[in-house]
């Protein structure tokens, strides 16, 4: 893993680009339609302004493209954890860039 670049975008999302190669050029995958993996796990976590709860655990590298996740849960990777708050969802996109939806209106 090279680089783990963070970047607020319109201050609603989140991208999080994970070993991106700038000398390469890239070429999305296609997106899937299909139905979220199955969790690897569940986890008890506890969130300050949630208490505790049990997580679905999702590993990254189950996620295909065009992959959605609902909060509260966790996708991890062995170099990153990602928690997801009730009300936010994920989305790995073609480049297999993760988007995270902040806010809900």
């Amino acid at each position: 893993m090279n680089a783990i670049d963070l970047e607020l975008i319109y201050q609603s999302k989140l991208q999080i680009a994970c070993g991106l190669n700038l000398n390469s050029k890239l070429t999305p995958r296609p997106e899937t339609s299909g139905p979220s993996p199955e969790p690897q796990e569940t986890r008890r976590a506890f969130l300050r302004h949630a208490g505790f709860f049990d997580a679905p655990v999702y590993p990254c590298g189950d996620l295909a493209p065009g992959t959605w996740l609902e909060g509260p849960s966790i996708a991890q990777e062995r170099a990153l954890t990602m928690v997801l708050y009730q009300g936010q969802n994920q989305k790995m996109d073609g480049y297999l860039n993760i988007e995270i939806d902040v806010w809900q209106a």
